[in-house]
């Protein structure tokens, strides 16, 4: 099993257009995340104007997604020029398929719909089934981007969308990310719809048994070498906060922190540390992410830190203190270490 890409927060994703972060109970699910994801209702104008996006988060043919959404949306509205529920993206980040509305009054349907490079866009499939004004679910996406392909969308489990032969446009024979938007059109009535994602997973696995837990740094952890807050309290936001955090200017020095350890799974397949970082002329150009756990640190390979702040992950598939499957994250520190 292969994880490609974890998301939770805001520090994982862009966002396009003036998306929000809700700490509203009942649009997350409080025991495994710490807040939603905001897309607004819009008025369309080719697309979301206000999404979030992660546009390089893999590059894969054949993958599976899952995420956790609370949509209260009354009605859906369809074709490129209004809106998208989700959609992939292509590795120069044009999009390629879609899942948006077909126009009708609500309840309405949903549709797979391909794009291609002219921005054309073309419905391949209808779901059976609506979905509903607030409309709560485990979505998940099964994704074989082929000429003979196929893809399957489940709402709680359950098959919804179905689509087998060719999704591709323009001979493109890789997604490498994602938006996620709303598929909700222009409605007065409905000024505080919002479709509200959370626990983002891309795999190469069956995702439909899977959850993410966010476990956000809680404490000081065993080294610090940065300046600033050593307990986590700087960069453990829940909304972005770019005027605080820790800084460094030398190579190889290392920053940990505790956290709570999981709550919820039974089975950890995989752990994943993210970072907001960015640098300057003359300091170190590489961040590492580290796990930490019995006094020895493991590091991530580098990560090319850009000028302006950007998105950092790495995870790790198993223990590295065992390299057999993760048992437990009671005793593990997680942080990042400056690199040349």
């Amino acid at each position: 099993m292969t994880i490609y890409f974890v998301g939770a927060e805001d520090l994982d994703f862009l966002n396009i257009g003036g998306c929000t972060v809700s700490t509203t109970g009942g649009a997350f699910r409080s025991g495994y995340a710490r807040c939603a994801l905001a897309v607004a209702r819009q008025s369309f104008v080719n697309g979301c104007t206000q999404y979030w996006s992660a546009p390089n988060a893999f590059l894969q043919s054949s993958f599976w997604m899952s995420a956790q959404l609370y949509d209260t949306s009354s009605d859906f509205a369809g074709s490129l020029s209004t809106g998208y529920l989700i959609r992939w993206l292509d590795a120069s980040g044009g999009a390629r398929l879609q899942v948006g509305g077909n126009n009708a009054n609500p309840p309405a349907n949903l549709e797979l719909q391909t794009v291609n490079a002219a921005g054309t866009v073309t419905t391949i499939a209808t779901s059976a089934g609506v979905f509903v004004q607030d409309y709560e679910a485990k979505l998940d996406f099964q994704i074989n981007y082929a000429a003979s392909g196929s893809f399957t969308m489940y709402v709680g489990g359950v098959e919804f969308l179905t689509y087998s032969g060719n999704l591709t446009t323009d001979g493109n024979t890789q997604l490498a990310g994602f938006n996620l938007g709303i598929a909700l059109n222009s409605d007065s009535m409905r000024d505080t719809s919002y479709a509200n994602w959370s626990e983002i997973i891309v795999a190469d696995s069956d995702t439909r048994s899977m959850s993410l837990q966010t476990l956000p740094p809680s404490g000081a952890g065993a080294i610090s070498q940065w300046t600033g807050d050593g307990t986590g309290g700087s960069v453990n936001e829940i909304t972005i906060n770019d005027s605080s955090g820790i800084t460094c200017g030398a190579s190889a020095q290392e920053e940990l922190f505790t956290q709570s350890g999981t709550l919820a799974a039974p089975f950890i397949c995989a752990v994943g540390v993210s970072a907001r970082a960015m640098t300057g002329s003359g300091a170190p150009q590489h961040l590492n992410l580290a796990v930490a756990r019995s006094g020895t640190t493991y590091l991530s390979p580098g990560k090319a830190v850009g000028t302006a702040f950007g998105f950092s992950q790495y995870i790790w598939q198993s223990d590295p203190s065992s390299g057999a499957n993760w048992t437990s994250l009671a005793s593990l520190q997680i942080g990042v270490e400056s690199e040349t």
